[in-house]
């Protein structure tokens, strides 16, 4: 059915002739026509990928691209879509050219009106049809052509002056051809370049039937290609070509199993294989030892032996009526299969039944048709696009599930079609790099390529090749990975990369300035400090005898506080600096470490009675100073916290976490509830009840820190009253 509206797209950048266009296209009444417009070749491009258009206006000189090349990225963009070029230039070179680049029409603006444009869209709408139907037409038969397994081919005969005919050239063959016949290559070359001593009756036959048309059946050997073939010829195309279209198949075995069987049938009872003889009534009036043996269990009854064929009653009938012949066919017995030759020879009449066990070749053909399904599902199944093409000329003769929904393309639109004519290369220097790498390295691996798919996205693979035999006819097996969402993946990980090696700078930046500030505000803070510590000595030193106790008191607790904060500011830069330390890794001994605090902790105050379980021999890598300060930090406040107890334990050692090694701190001090355990390694966060025991809140911020820098993770159990347990991870 007709469609009642054509849908255009229309590819201009000037709006009055636009407008033009569109006028004239409007007063066509049937059909009717339907106009988009856009005024670059990237807009065009975007709406062919979004909608189908019955055909493309495309001007040739738009703002965003030039000359034929525009009217050629169109038609890659929408190979099925006519397209028809607008110019203003009167070349007539540049319009055959764009009519030889499947481009459908070539109109100047100037000669342009309704009558000629509507004309124009429909014819290059029709030739475009035509065209793809007879590209269907083709492929279908290409597809066919390539798939049976008969040997197929189509020959030129070549006559003498006399109209003798000489020789003969192979025009076109399919991959069977090779299989069948051994010939490499044969088509374009002549059969007396390939075997010189070909017997001249070949040469008669297809003579014969390039002349008259008679087609031809029939079997003979072929004595320089060492086979037997079964024959059928028939003319193809016009009489003055003198083509001939020749479908054959190899039939050497059966020829050799015909001969074998007549040879042991000269001497039936030595005969390892059944032999039988049936007169003319079907009685059985010989039958040899290995036949009886099979037959014995049936006695003899015609019926039921498996020997004799269903249709004997025809066989016994063409025996009366004294019709020679014979045929063959296959019976299975017992599990063993057995080829027959069913001989009817009214001179004798009888019919002889000569058989040849041929199990073991039936089970090799199955061994062999189980190893082609599992190698086929392998194909089918691997998940990277696998293509097998001729090597001359790139042909595609097989390609792989992963292969087709790779390319968007179904099997009958690639089978038999070359990866150049499907535009499967981004341009023709891929194919052709290709062609010299595997020229000159004989396989190609890993290399990098763009290809394109159906739609004209393209898509970067790793390809790898490596040319293959296939009964003498070479052909390239190709293997290609899509990476594309890897290569975008690896685009994406270089900008992350890049910006992060910015923000690393600006952090380092901010780093330093922050290091800087802290300095200058350490500075500043000390100096008033130094001074109020200063005058509160000399207030000391001069007026202590004439100030009562409440001054005095006053007085200590200024300088108190000004040691109390100088402190603080210490710590302050203490836990600033750790940001920027990077650990200096050896093996450090933590035990030895922790009993060097113990006894520092116990000098500080001697009364106190603190018992300490320290683990031996603990040895981790890392920074030793760093770690020191951990130790200090994690004792210390064990220390602290357990100062209300009259028997202090504390502990050091090690325990496995998540197949790892961890230390531990552990003391039965004041605890603290574990709702607030995320507070404690935070800077200047005091858990509620902790007023009583020095401290600015910096020492455990300190510890996370360092622990950080180690690459390891540091948490914190606890229970009011009970104690607490300080756990960290280092890594290796």
């Amino acid at each position: 059915m007709q469609k009642t509206m054509i849908e255009i797209l229309l590819i201009e950048d000037n709006l009055s002739q636009a407008e033009l266009i569109k006028e004239m296209l409007s007063e066509a009444r049937q059909p009717e026509f339907f106009v988009q417009h856009v005024r670059n070749l990237a807009e065009g491009l975007s709406q062919l990928q979004s909608r189908d258009f019955d055909a493309v206006l495309v001007d040739l000189g738009l703002p965003d691209s030039q000359g034929l090349e525009t009217a050629l990225t169109v038609r890659r963009q929408s190979k099925r879509t006519p397209v028809i070029a607008l110019t203003v230039l009167d070349d007539e070179e540049t319009a055959l050219k764009s009519l030889q680049m499947d481009i459908q029409d070539y109109l100047i603006k100037g000669d342009i009106n309704g009558a000629l444009l509507t004309r124009s869209i429909r014819y290059a709408i029709q030739r475009k049809r035509d065209f793809e139907t007879l590209r269907e037409s083709e492929n279908r038969y290409r597809t066919l052509f390539n798939a049976i397994d008969e040997a197929f081919c189509i020959i030129e005969v070549i006559f003498d002056e006399n109209e003798k005919p000489v020789d003969y050239r192979f025009l076109e063959t399919n991959p069977s051809f090779g299989k069948q016949t051994g010939l490499i290559d044969a088509q374009g070359k002549r059969m007396r370049e390939l075997a010189p001593k070909h017997e001249e009756h070949w040469f008669e036959t297809y003579g014969k039937i390039a002349l008259t048309g008679q087609p031809a059946r029939f079997q003979n050997r072929a004595d320089q290609l060492h086979r037997w073939y079964d024959v059928y010829a028939f003319r193809f195309g016009q009489p003055e070509n003198r083509q001939v279209a020749i479908l054959f198949n190899d039939i050497t075995e059966r020829k050799q199993a015909e001969a074998e069987i007549q040879r042991l049938a000269s001497f039936p009872l030595m005969n390892p294989n059944p032999v039988l003889e049936l007169n003319a009534d079907g009685q059985m009036i010989f039958c040899n030892p290995a036949a009886k043996q099979i037959v014995e269990n049936a006695g003899y009854n015609n019926s039921i032996n498996p020997l004799i064929p269903q249709d004997m009653p025809v066989i016994l009938q063409n025996l009366r009526d004294k019709k020679a012949g014979q045929y063959f066919r296959e019976v299975e017995i017992n599990g063993r299969f057995f080829e027959e030759l069913v001989y009817i020879a009214p001179q004798l009449k009888s019919v002889r039944i000569y058989t040849m066990d041929i199990t073991e070749r039936k089970r090799a053909e199955e061994a062999l048709r189980k190893s082609e399904l599992k190698m086929s599902t392998i194909f089918h199944a691997v998940p990277a696009l696998i293509g097998i093409t001729t090597m001359a000329e790139g042909r595609c003769i097989d390609i792989n599930e992963a292969g087709l929904r790779t390319l968007g393309y179904r099997r009958e639109e690639i089978v038999g079609r070359s990866t150049l004519e499907l535009g499967l290369w981004e341009s023709r220097s891929e194919r052709d790099r290709m062609i010299r790498l595997l020229e000159e390295q004989g396989y190609i691996r890993d290399l990098e390529i763009t290809f394109r798919s159906k739609n004209g996205e393209t898509f970067t693979g790793i390809f790898s090749a490596e040319p293959i035999d296939f009964e003498g006819e070479p052909y390239l097996l190709s293997i290609v990975n899509d990476i594309t969402e890897r290569k975008k993946m690896e685009k994406e990980i270089t900008r992350l990369n890049a910006d992060l090696a910015g923000q690393a700078a600006e952090l380092g930046e901010a780093n330093r300035e922050l290091e800087a500030f802290n300095y200058t505000v350490a500075h500043d803070l000390r100096k008033p400090l130094t001074v109020i510590n200063g005058y509160c000595q000399a207030i000391k030193a001069l007026c202590n005898d004439s100030l009562d106790e409440a001054c005095k008191g006053y007085l200590r607790e200024t300088y108190d506080g000004t040691l109390r904060m100088n402190r603080l500011i210490d710590a302050l830069l203490k836990f600033s600096s750790m940001a920027q330390v990077e650990p200096l890794r050896e093996t450090v001994d933590l035990s030895a470490m922790a009993h060097e605090v113990a006894e520092e902790l116990k000098l500080a105050e001697p009364e106190r009675r603190v018992a300490f379980r320290i683990a031996e021999i603990v040895l981790v890598d890392g920074d030793a100073n760093l770690l020191r300060i951990v130790l200090d930090n994690l004792l210390g406040n064990a220390w602290k916290y357990t100062g209300m107890r009259d028997e202090a334990v504390i502990e050091f050692g090690v325990t496995q976490f998540d197949g790892k090694q961890a230390c531990f701190v552990r003391d039965n001090g004041a605890g603290f509830a574990m709702a607030d355990a995320e507070k404690i390694f935070v800077p200047f966060q005091r858990l509620p009840g902790s007023e009583e025991f020095k401290g600015f809140g910096i020492g455990l911020a300190t510890v996370a820190r360092i622990i950080e820098r180690h690459g390891g993770r540091i948490w914190a159990e606890g229970e009011p009253n009970k104690g607490a347990t300080f756990c960290f991870t280092l890594r290796s």
